[in-house]
């Protein structure tokens, strides 16, 4: 449900991105972008008030106008929101951008994403061990 939105990833980087140091609703600043999901772009960014890090997922003003997907991304908030388990992220708000574009602010994760965890080999220990977290996390 949750795209990647571990900590790490400063090599991905983008100097040229426009979206980056813009702050959505007064608050929260974007700093760096972590990459992409199926429905948005995932950011670094940092609470201006309460002055943490937190990590922004993005669906663009281009996606908005897909009424199926702005409904998907909503719903996805909202039930982010309804959990509260240390193996799931929190969702501290959601919000739109003046242009129209929808974000949900949640928790920054320190780690590396699942998927590059999954791209090789794991020890059974581990595997283990990650399939318990995750099976947690839905209890």
């Amino acid at each position: 449900m949750v795209d990647a939105i571990g900590a790490t990833g400063g090599d991905r980087q983008d100097e040229g991105d426009p979206l980056r140091g813009q702050v959505l609703g007064g608050r929260y600043r974007l700093d760096l972008r972590l990459g992409e999901g199926g429905m948005g772009a995932m950011y670094r960014g940092h609470d201006l008030v309460l002055d943490r890090p937190v990590a922004i997922k993005l669906l663009g003003p281009e996606l908005v106008d897909d009424e199926v997907l702005a409904q998907r991304f909503d719903r996805e908030a909202q039930a982010l929101s309804m959990l509260d388990h240390p193996n799931c992220v929190q969702v501290f708000d959601a919000g739109t951008t003046t242009r129209g574009g929808k974000y949900i602010v949640m928790q920054l994760l320190d780690g590396h994403e699942l998927r590059r965890l999954l791209g090789a080999p794991l020890p059974p220990p581990r595997a283990v061990g990650l399939a318990l977290q995750l099976l947690r996390g839905l209890d």
